[in-house]
C-alpha cells in the first residue's frame, strides 16, 4: 500500500519524495511509476480497439467473403496503430510508423502479384489522380487504388486522433457516442440485428470512462506524513457512478431479452448505399441503374425505383385549355407494376387511315371536344410504342409532322388500342426510303367532363366486360390491402363518395418523396408501400388507389401520362412539358358516365383530372399551376405532421429494444457528460455574480469577497487536494507548487493568497480599484486553474 502510494505521489507532485526516501528506493519508485503508467497507456488503448471492432464487425454481413480480408486489414491496421501509440516515442521516430502502416496496407492489397514494382506503377497513377483532381475538383474520376489510398488515410487519422485525445485528455465522449449513432443508424438502413454490438459498445464505453476517471482521480490524490487527507469522497464519487452505469448497461441486457424485437421499417437508403458502391466500383452499373429518371416509359412491370426528375423539355403543345396529357391506360396489376395482356378483341388492335380519322370510340363520354397540336423537341421513332398524348379520351386525329421543322404534313397509318383508349402512329406514308420520324401531330380529345350531381347520382350495374377486366387483382395480394379496401369504401354512401374516401385517405396519411425503395421479390409493391415505407411518388399513389377501389368492388384502371406544364405565352394557349412532367392518375368507371379520372398524389388536384374540372371552377387558368404548388405545400406539411405525429404514438404504444437501448445510451451519454462538466451551472452562476458586482457602483464588502474566494478555493481543493487544518494558506501554496513550473496561474494564486491573508486576518477594506481586481483574479482562477 506504501508503494501504491508512493507512486501516486510521483505522478501528482512532479516525481519528488517527500518522505525522505533513500535515492534506491526513488530510483526503484519512478521506475514502477513508469510501468503503472505505461499499463494504464496499454488498457486504455485496448478498450479504444474493442470500440473500432465494433466500426468493423458488421461489414462482414455486408461484403462477400470473398472480401473479407479487407475488414481484416482494417482490424490489424487498427491494432498495430493503437499499439505504437502507447509507446513515449519520440516524435521523429512515431512520424513514419503510421505512413508504414499504410504503404504496407496498399502493398497487401494491390501489389501482391507485382512485387516492390508496384510501388513505381501507382505513383505513375497517383499523379494523373492528383492532376484530375485539381482540373475537376471531384474524386469520382481518381482510380480505385487512390480511392483505397484516401480511406486508409482517414481511418488512421481516426485511430490516432482518437487515441490522443482518450489518452491525453481523458476524452472519449464523442468517439462514443458516434459509435452508438453508427450502429443505430447501420440498424436501421441495412436491417442488420446488432443488439449484441450495442451492449458491447456500452462495456467499452464504460470500461474506458471508468479507467480514465480513475487515472484521473489518481492524479490529484497525494498524500505525505504532516497528514494531507486523501479525497476519498471523489473515489467513493467514481465507485457509485460506476455501480450505476453498470446498472444502466445490465438493465439493457436483460430488456433485450424479456421485450420482443419488432420488425425494423425499412427507410429508403439504398440509393445512398448504391452511390457509394458507384463511387467504390463495386457491383458495376447494375445496381447503379436502379435508380429510374422521370420520363414515359413503356415498361411498369417494375414500380418503385427511386426516381431522379429530369427537367428537359419533352413536347411544346398548343392548347385553348390547361388539361393533362393522357397517353394510355394499364388493366393488369401483377403485384410489382402494371401490364397490358393482348386480348381477344377485334377493336382492340386495328389499324385506321389518318385521312378518316375516326376512332369510333365506343365509350360513353361526356364533355367538350378539344384540339390539341404537340410538337416534340427531339424526333420520336415510329412504331416505338408511345401513344399520342392528348387532354382526354381520343377522337380524331389530324395533321402528322414529320421533318426537321415540324412543317411537313403527312399521311400516316395508327394503332387504336380500346382497352387502354391510346391511338398509335404505326406508319408514316412519306416518300424516301430513310428512318421514320415523328415530330408532331394534331389530336381531337373528348374531355372527360362531369359534375359532382352527376357523379353522386350515378347507379346501375357495371358491365360484365368491365368488371371482368378492370376488378382483376393478383391471388397473392395480402389480405390487408383488402380489408383496408373494403373499410374505406364502406365509409361513402354511393360510389363517388367511396373514391373520395379512397383518395382522401391516400392524400392524408402518406407524403411525397422520390427517394422510394423496390421491395424485395416476395413482397407486394401496394403492400409495401401502404404498410412499411408510407411513402412515395405517382406510381406509389395511383397504384394504390386502383387497388383499394377493385378490393372493394369499384372497377377502375391505371392512367399515365403527363401534367399540365408550364404555359410559355401570355394569352396561355401554349405549354412547356418536360419530362420531370410525367405522372400517373387513376380512372373510375361510373355506370352512365364512363371513366372518370381521379388523382390521389398529395400537391395535384384533389377532385379530378385538371381537365376534366367544368370551366367555371377556374381551374384551368394559368394561376392553376400557382395554386398546384399553393395545395402541394399544404398538403406536404400536413402530411409530413402526420406521418410524425403517427409514428411518436405508435413509438409511444410499441417500445421496442432499440428504443431502449438508445434511451439507456442517452442517458449514459448524459450522465458521462455531467460528471465532466461538473458545478457547470454554479460555475456560471458565479461568473454571473462576479460580472454584477464589477459593474456595480458600491464597494462589496468583505462578507462578498470572502466568498468569492471561497469558490477558488473549492477548486483548488478539488484540483490538489484538501488543506490539512495544521497548514497555513501560504505552507498550502508552496507545497501544491514544489517542483512545478511557476506558471501564471501558480504566480495568480501566490498574489490571490497575498490579498486573501488581508481581507480574512486584517480586516482591512479594499478600495474600489483592489476589490475589482481581487474579483476578476477570483474569476479568473476559478476556471482557469486546471
Amino acid at each position: 500500500m506504501m508503494l501504491s502510494m508512493s507512486s501516486l505521489k510521483l505522478e501528482s507532485v512532479g516525481d519528488i519524495d517527500l518522505q525522505g526516501s533513500q535515492p534506491y528506493k526513488e530510483t526503484r519508485s519512478t521506475e514502477l511509476s513508469y510501468w503503472r503508467v505505461g499499463l494504464k497507456r496499454f488498457a486504455v488503448s485496448l478498450l479504444l480497439f474493442g470500440l473500432f471492432s465494433e466500426w468493423l464487425y458488421p461489414l462482414f454481413s455486408l461484403i462477400d467473403e470473398g472480401q473479407n480480408k479487407i475488414v481484416h486489414l482494417f482490424v490489424v491496421l487498427t491494432a498495430g496503430l493503437l499499439l505504437i501509440g502507447c509507446f513515449h516515442m519520440p516524435k521523429l521516430l512515431y512520424a513514419p510508423l503510421p505512413v508504414l502502416f499504410i504503404a504496407g496496407s496498399m502493398y497487401f492489397f494491390y501489389g501482391g502479384i507485382e512485387g516492390l514494382q508496384w510501388y513505381t506503377e501507382y505513383s505513375e497513377i497517383l499523379i494523373q489522380d492528383v492532376m484530375k483532381l485539381v482540373q475537376s475538383g471531384r474524386l469520382n474520376g481518381i482510380s480505385l487504388e487512390s480511392r483505397m489510398l484516401l480511406l486508409l488515410i482517414g481511418w488512421s487519422l481516426l485511430i490516432v486522433s482518437v487515441q490522443m485525445l482518450a489518452l491525453g485528455r481523458g476524452s472519449i465522449l464523442l468517439f462514443f457516442s458516434v459509435t452508438l449513432l453508427y450502429l443505430w443508424v447501420l440498424e436501421i438502413a441495412v436491417e442488420i440485428n446488432i443488439t449484441s454490438g450495442f451492449i458491447r459498445t456500452a462495456a467499452w464505453g464504460l470500461g474506458l470512462q471508468m479507467l480514465i476517471f480513475r487515472n484521473h482521480i489518481s492524479s490529484m490524490l497525494w498524500s505525505h506524513r504532516k497528514g494531507v487527507r486523501k479525497a476519498q469522497h471523489r473515489v467513493n464519487y467514481v465507485i457509485v457512478a460506476s455501480a450505476l452505469l453498470s446498472v444502466c448497461v445490465l438493465g439493457a441486457a436483460m430488456l433485450t431479452s424479456l421485450l420482443p424485437i419488432q420488425p425494423t421499417r425499412k427507410i429508403p437508403w439504398d440509393h445512398a448505399m448504391q452511390a457509394l458502391e458507384k463511387w467504390n466500383g463495386s457491383h458495376g452499373e447494375e445496381n447503379w441503374n436502379a435508380y429510374s429518371t422521370s420520363g414515359y416509359s413503356r415498361d411498369d412491370s417494375e414500380l418503385g425505383a427511386p426516381l431522379k426528375l429530369r427537367h428537359d423539355p419533352y413536347f411544346t403543345a398548343v392548347s385553348p385549355q390547361r388539361t393533362y396529357w393522357r397517353g394510355e391506360s394499364k388493366m393488369l396489376y401483377t403485384g410489382r407494376g402494371w401490364t397490358q395482356p393482348v386480348l381477344d378483341s377485334e377493336l382492340q388492335n386495328h389499324l385506321i387511315e389518318i385521312t378518316s380519322s375516326n376512332l369510333n370510340n365506343s365509350h360513353e363520354i361526356h364533355g367538350d371536344e378539344v384540339k390539341q397540336t404537340v410538337i416534340f423537341e427531339e424526333p420520336q421513332p415510329v412504331g416505338s410504342g408511345s401513344p399520342l398524348f392528348g387532354g382526354g379520351l381520343p377522337l380524331t386525329v389530324g395533321m402528322v409532322f414529320s421533318g426537321e421543322a415540324a412543317e411537313q404534313s403527312v399521311q400516316a397509318t395508327a394503332k387504336y388500342d380500346e382497352s387502354a383508349d391510346a391511338v398509335y402512329i404505326e406508319q408514316l406514308k412519306q416518300q424516301g426510303t430513310g428512318a421514320q420520324s415523328l415530330w408532331g401531330y394534331e389530336l381531337t380529345s373528348k374531355l372527360q367532363s362531369y359534375s359532382e350531381e352527376e357523379l353522386h347520382s350515378s347507379v346501375g350495374p357495371d358491365p360484365e366486360e368491365i368488371r371482368r377486366l378492370y376488378l382483376q387483382l393478383p391471388e397473392k395480394l395480402p389480405d390487408r390491402v383488402r380489408k383496408l379496401g373494403i373499410d374505406l369504401a364502406e365509409q361513402g354512401e354511393n360510389r363517388y363518395e367511396a373514391v373520395l374516401e379512397v383518395m382522401s385517405y391516400l392524400k392524408g396519411n402518406y407524403t411525397y418523396s422520390l427517394d422510394s425503395v423496390r421491395p424485395s421479390q416476395r413482397k407486394d409493391f401496394v403492400d409495401s408501400f401502404l404498410f412499411e415505407q408510407k411513402s412515395g411518388y405517382c406510381d406509389h399513389f395511383s397504384t394504390s388507389m386502383t387497388v383499394l377501389l377493385r378490393s372493394a368492388g369499384i372497377p377502375s384502371r391505371w392512367v399515365k401520362g403527363f401534367a399540365p406544364g408550364d404555359p410559355v405565352s401570355e394569352s396561355g394557349n401554349r405549354y412547356v412539358i418536360s419530362y420531370a412532367d410525367a405522372h400517373a392518375w387513376v380512372e373510375v368507371y361510373f355506370p352512365g358516365i364512363g371513366w372518370v379520372p381521379f388523382d390521389p398524389t398529395p400537391g395535384y388536384e384533389s377532385l379530378s383530372i385538371p381537365g376534366s374540372v367544368d370551366a367555371d371552377s377556374g381551374m384551368m387558368s394559368t394561376g392553376g399551376s400557382i395554386w398546384t404548388k399553393v395545395v402541394f405545400t399544404v398538403n406536404s406539411v400536413k402530411s409530413s405532421m402526420l406521418t410524425v405525429l403517427q409514428s411518436w404514438w405508435n413509438s409511444a404504444k410499441n417500445v421496442t429494444v432499440d428504443v431502449l437501448l438508445i434511451i439507456f445510451s442517452a442517458g449514459f451519454v448524459l450522465l458521462v457528460a455531467l460528471m465532466n462538466q461538473k458545478n457547470l451551472v454554479r460555475k456560471q452562476w458565479f461568473r454571473l455574480r462576479m460580472t454584477a458586482l464589477k459593474l456595480s457602483r458600491r464597494f462589496p464588502d468583505q462578507k462578498e469577497l470572502l466568498a468569492a474566494a471561497d469558490v477558488v478555493w473549492r477548486e483548488l481543493y478539488l484540483l490538489y487536494g484538501t488543506k490539512p487544518p495544521a497548514m497555513t494558506a501560504r505552507e498550502y501554496v508552496d507545497y501544491i507548487g514544489h517542483g512545478r513550473e511557476k506558471s501564471s496561474v501558480f504566480a495568480g494564486i501566490e498574489q490571490f493568497v497575498d490579498v486573501w491573508e488581508t481581507i480574512y486576518y486584517g480586516g482591512i477594506r479594499l478600495n474600489r480599484t483592489q476589490s475589482k481586481n481581487f474579483l476578476k483574479q477570483c474569476l479568473d482562477l476559478a476556471f482557469s486553474s486546471k
